[in-house]
């Protein structure tokens, strides 16, 4: 297995993206890239990665605007001063380029996790025809009504203290229920896995927990209106085979509802293949939870299951 980084200039032409590939030994039977989380970076893949690696499958991606290695360390949390939501797809669009010219003729799937989940839900509404399959984890579905709240919030709050400001208050708002659920808390991200150790990993890690600024709140908000006001749905590919799959304990995806409601959503628009799955006891981090291994045989098979790993 070789894994190797690269970077490329982000859609923002300023910015400098980072990003990771692991290519197998032979040659791959499929690509799957990847759209991390919130709070997170493409880094923290890397056992889930090598795993796939070993399975003749390639894995690319790279840390979102505001995370990670991508741009300035003064920039974490931050995406753009304006076009914020836009440049995100953008960017994705740009690993989907860069995987269309490194590894041809064979399947191309893309897994989003948590707030990647929700880019990569907007994603295919301009860019679904390059992929061959979706993956969508830890994902959910909001009423309109909160993410226009949730927007109008950060907006005031940001023309009050700065775009750049790191509102605890919004924080609170966002993410501060997550953890109500498995009180008594050991930490401030029990939500994240019953793993203690990837727990312990996360709240070290220095490119995670960096609360988010307003305007990449605003940007945020952005992408999960247009999903609740389906816009440009009509340009999803309906024959897209889609897995959903999240934790039964996953505040999310509001403990099962919310991904309910984004299969039935799917489903109502005339998607032709979509399945999912929710794992009883799990929480947000499926791919570093207890039964990890579980949910990377799954994938696995659905994979194989839709013919991606046939060629």
């Amino acid at each position: 297995m070789q894994r190797e980084e690269f970077y490329l200039r982000s859609s923002d032409n300023q910015t400098t993206i980072h990003g990771i590939c692991w290519e197998p030994k032979g040659a791959a039977v499929a690509v799957l890239q990847l759209s991390h989380g919130m709070m997170e970076h493409i880094g923290r893949y890397d056992h889930f990665a090598c795993w796939m690696a070993k399975q003749g499958v390639a894995v690319i991606g790279h840390d979102h605007l505001g995370h990670g290695k991508t741009g300035d360390v003064r920039d974490l949390s931050y995406f753009s001063d304006e076009k914020g939501s836009v440049y995100l797809i953008q960017d994705l669009y740009k690993i989907t380029q860069v995987v269309e010219k490194r590894f041809l003729h064979i399947p191309h799937i893309l897994l989003g996790h948590s707030m990647g989940s929700f880019i990569t839900r907007r994603y295919l509404t301009v860019y679904g025809k390059h992929l061959d399959g979706v993956i969508l984890m830890g994902t959910g579905g909001q009423p309109l009504w909160m993410g226009a709240m949730g927007k109008l919030a950060a907006m005031i709050t940001g023309i009050i203290r700065g775009r750049r400001y790191q509102s605890q208050l919004l924080q609170q708002m966002v993410l501060g229920s997550y953890n109500y659920a498995f009180r008594p808390n050991r930490t401030t991200n029990d939500w994240l896995s019953r793993d203690k150790d990837q727990v312990d990993a996360f709240l070290k890690d220095p490119y995670c927990n960096i609360p988010f600024s307003c305007q990449a709140y605003v940007d945020f908000f952005n992408i999960l209106i247009d999903l609740e006001l389906h816009r440009q749905f009509g340009a999803i590919p309906r024959n897209l085979p889609v897995l959903l799959i999240s934790g039964e304990q996953d505040p999310v995806g509001g403990f099962g509802k919310g991904v309910r409601r984004v299969y039935k959503q799917l489903l109502s628009i005339g998607m032709k293949d979509v399945s999912m799955k929710l794992y009883p006891k799990a929480r947000h981090e499926l791919l570093n939870e207890i039964n990890r291994q579980e949910v990377y045989e799954d994938l696995r098979n659905w994979m194989e299951g839709k013919g991606f790993l046939n060629r």
